[in-house]
């Protein structure tokens, strides 16, 4: 009797490691595509993506339990291509809703200043995913909206998918190379990765267009202060002093530069007290 419960009990185990495949990876699919973004097409890259990893995580698991059980194996692919087929319908359903409920000509100013602000609310809400479909809609009309396409990138920040805040945003630079705004927001997508060196090179450049700008300096004393940076620190802090004596960030900004220099000079002292000791 256990001889059949054994091949039974392997297909059970199969079927739920693969239903929890299907939950993982359905996930990053759910979020509508930006395909009408010029040359930031990375919808199918996406899907593929997402595909190529089930199929992998079916394979593996089949690998497991193949020399047990030959035809598990058929059922694993069979159901490996039911996924797949149901990834498909998922893209082709987002295409249908678009193509169906979004019209070609431009909105007029009134609806597009009512839809904006919708949008804005939605992101305020922290409704992401809605507010992406409205501000794809209103590009679809308006394609132009660079300001828009901004936004559209700042939802993608604030929401953490950092690859199209990047693509987004990189796309506005291009076509407004010296926007402080959109600058500054690369920048925090740059910090967000880690990569604190592109986002003081965002926040120089930002702050060289706009240097009266308390936020955009802000940004740039912190980044060189994280860098060690502490000489162009201090320039940016008493510039912020300058043009906004009663921001409450400037003591505070004072005493970390203060604590930087100083665990400096700490390094300095331990690496020429080494080279002392070496020379003995």
């Amino acid at each position: 009797m256990l001889q059949y419960w054994i091949p039974f009990g392997i297909i059970v185990v199969a079927l739920i490691i693969l239903l929890v495949l299907v939950i993982k990876y359905f996930n990053q699919l759910r979020v509508l595509n930006i395909k009408d973004i010029p040359k930031m097409k990375v919808a199918e890259l996406k899907k593929s993506i997402a595909k190529r990893k089930v199929e992998r995580a079916a394979e593996q698991t089949l690998g497991r339990v193949g020399s047990i059980f030959v035809p598990l194996q058929k059922l694993v692919k069979d159901s490996t291509k039911s996924i797949n087929k149901k990834i498909q319908s998922i893209e082709d359903k987002y295409r249908k809703l678009k193509s169906e409920s979004l019209q070609p000509e431009e909105l007029d100013d009134e609806t597009l200043k009512k839809m904006i602000d919708e949008a804005k609310r939605m992101v305020k809400d922290e409704r992401y995913g809605e507010a992406e479909k409205r501000y794809i809609e209103i590009l679809s009309h308006n394609p132009s909206r660079l300001d828009v396409y901004e936004s559209l990138g700042r939802l993608y920040l604030l929401s953490k998918q950092l690859e199209q805040a990047e693509e987004t945003l990189t796309y506005v630079r291009l076509k407004k190379p010296e926007d402080a705004s959109v600058l500054t927001s690369l920048g925090e997508v740059a910090l967000m990765q880690n990569n604190k060196g592109s986002a003081r090179d965002y926040f120089e450049k930002a702050v060289a267009i706009q240097p009266n700008n308390p936020k955009y300096l802000d940004f740039f004393i912190q980044t060189n202060i994280d860098l060690g940076e502490t000489d162009e620190a201090k320039k940016a802090l008493s510039q912020l002093r300058e043009v906004n004596p009663e921001n409450n960030k400037l003591d505070s900004f004072k005493e970390t530069i203060k604590e930087a220099e100083k665990k400096d000079r700490e390094r300095m002292e331990k690496l020429l007290n080494r080279k002392r000791s070496k020379k003995k």
